[in-house]
Formats: structure tokens, C-alpha cells, sequence
């Protein structure tokens, strides 16, 4: 039975090891678990003895597994440290993303491993290509309707709408609404009595992981939609004036992470750019009429 147990380490180091917030562990040369640091526990749900002899490359992404096992093979030739971006499997079966830089111990007996979570980068950086597909060549409610489907696959979400106010902030006005699979059909509502009202009128990031429904029991709208959890963030424009704003909504409970926020704040960024160009056409119609 291979020890789990650290190597020789001071105790000091092993207070830094232990409560770093990356992944160290040390491997046989065919990727066997010698030692697992406790963050393996905190960033990927295993207790390290549950790693015991078990292989690095089981809890690799298949995509990336063949990438691994060439930095472990070429570091042990050339004895210089390799990074390589892979997904690791967490406990519960979802995949992160995992920046792992890979060393020869100093005896050359063994592959010593250390893991940084960049799952956060990563997740913005696939939402910005989302974000880019399909709009480039769009303008006005078109674009609106294409980017609130991408805000609705980036956060994983079944409804999202992006909006303006209208009437002096007591009503918005929906420019755009993806309902499940499809887009709905956009529509105004008073704002007394709903989520939207604070991210309006307020001009703050408004979050209710759950229990909408009895937080805003005169919301209809969110019984029809069986709405369980909303998150929305305001639009401004150049002169910081809330002129709309971007909501999503969740017929389970939300468990939103500081990245899911900044990417929603990405898109209505990006909205306010193009919301701002419209109002502005919409009014020279309107005065040219």
C-alpha cells in the first residue's frame, strides 16, 4: 500500500501546503497518488485517502489526459517543469478547470504535482466568445434578441430579458425575453411589487438565490413562470443613468458564484453600448415624425 502521508516536510510547510488554496500532491511516475494535500477536499470534494494508488489521469479530463501524461513523460527527461491547462473532475461530476504545473522531485523517484483553479478565467473567457458569435452584424432588437439567448446559455439559465424603463421608472418595457427554449413574447409590467423595481430605481445588483414567489407575492409574473430564483443587474449609460436592465430567473434554486456575476455584468455592459445607439434612433424617428 503506497503512503498517502507527505513526504519529509517542516512544519511550517506543511501549514502552508495544507491550507493553500491549490491542489499539491505527489505521484509515482505512472501518475499513482502518493500524497494528496486537504485542498483536494475543498476544491475537488475528495478526502485524499479516498486517492490512495489511484491514478492522476482518472480524474482527467479525456480531452486533456494525453496533454498530461506528455508533460509528465517530457518532464522526466529534461527535469524542467511543465504547465498544462486540464479539467479535473470534481467529486459530484462536473469538470473544472485546473492550470497544473508538473516537477520531478528532487530524488527523481517521483512527479510532484501543483494545481491552480482557473475555472473562473476560463468560463468568462468561453462567455465572451459566446457573446461575440452572432452579433457582430447586428443592431437594435435583433441584437437584443440574440444576446439574451447567449446570457441565458452562458449562465445556464432557462429565462433572461433585458428591458428599458419607460414612464418615468414605474414600468419597463421588455426589448428581448428568452423563456426556456425559445423566445417569448417581450411585454411591459409595473414595476411596484417586483424584483426588477430595486435594479431600476436603485441602480444596484439585485440577488435571491430563492423563494422569489414569497419574497414578492403580488409578482405574478414570476407564479406564471414558476420561478423559484432571480438575479438582475442595471444598464447604464455614459453618464452613469440606470436606462434598463438585464434579469434572469431560475425554476430551481440559484447557486450563483462571484464568475456568474461577472458575467452578467459583461453582457449588460455590452447591452448598454447597443441600447444606447437605439434609444437615441428611436428618437430621432420619433422627432423626424
Amino acid at each position: 500500500m503506497v503512503d498517502i502521508q507527505p513526504p519529509q516536510l517542516t512544519e511550517d510547510f506543511r501549514q502552508l501546503v495544507d491550507n493553500a488554496p491549490l491542489l499539491v500532491s505527489r505521484h509515482s511516475k505512472d501518475g499513482k497518488f502518493i500524497y494528496a494535500s486537504p485542498s483536494y477536499r475543498q476544491l475537488l470534494g475528495y478526502e485524499p485517502d479516498e486517492l490512495r494508488d489511484q491514478s492522476l489521469y482518472l480524474f482527467i479530463h479525456p480531452a486533456e489526459v494525453e496533454r498530461l501524461r506528455s508533460a509528465c513523460a517530457m518532464i522526466q527527461s529534461r527535469k524542467e517543469p511543465r504547465t498544462v491547462a486540464c479539467r479535473m473532475k470534481h467529486k459530484d461530476g462536473h469538470f473544472m478547470w485546473v492550470d497544473i504545473t508538473c516537477n520531478v522531485s528532487a530524488d527523481s523517484q517521483s512527479i510532484q504535482i501543483f494545481g491552480v483553479d482557473n475555472s473562473t478565467t476560463k468560463y468568462l473567457e468561453e462567455a465572451l466568445r459566446i457573446m461575440a458569435r452572432g452579433t457582430d452584424t447586428l443592431h437594435g432588437l435583433d441584437y437584443f434578441r440574440v444576446l439574451i439567448s447567449q446570457v441565458a446559455a452562458a449562465m445556464r439559465m432557462p429565462f433572461a430579458f433585458i428591458t428599458e424603463h419607460v414612464e418615468n421608472k414605474t414600468k419597463v418595457r421588455m426589448l428581448a425575453f428568452w423563456q426556456g427554449k425559445d423566445f417569448g413574447t417581450p411585454f411591459e409590467y409595473g414595476l411596484a411589487g417586483t424584483p426588477c423595481d430595486a435594479v431600476i430605481n436603485e441602480g444596484r445588483q439585485c440577488y435571491y438565490p430563492t423563494g422569489i414567489q414569497a419574497l414578492f407575492p403580488h409578482d405574478k409574473d414570476l407564479v406564471s413562470l414558476a420561478a423559484q430564483g432571480y438575479i438582475g443587474v442595471p444598464i447604464v449609460n455614459g453618464q452613469e443613468e440606470v436606462i434598463g436592465h438585464l434579469a434572469v430567473l431560475d425554476n430551481k434554486q440559484m447557486m450563483i458564484e462571484d464568475r456568474e456575476f461577472s458575467i452578467l455584468r459583461i453582457f449588460a455592459g455590452r447591452a448598454s453600448v447597443e441600447l444606447e445607439r437605439w434609444q437615441r434612433e428611436q428618437q430621432r424617428g420619433a422627432a423626424a415624425n
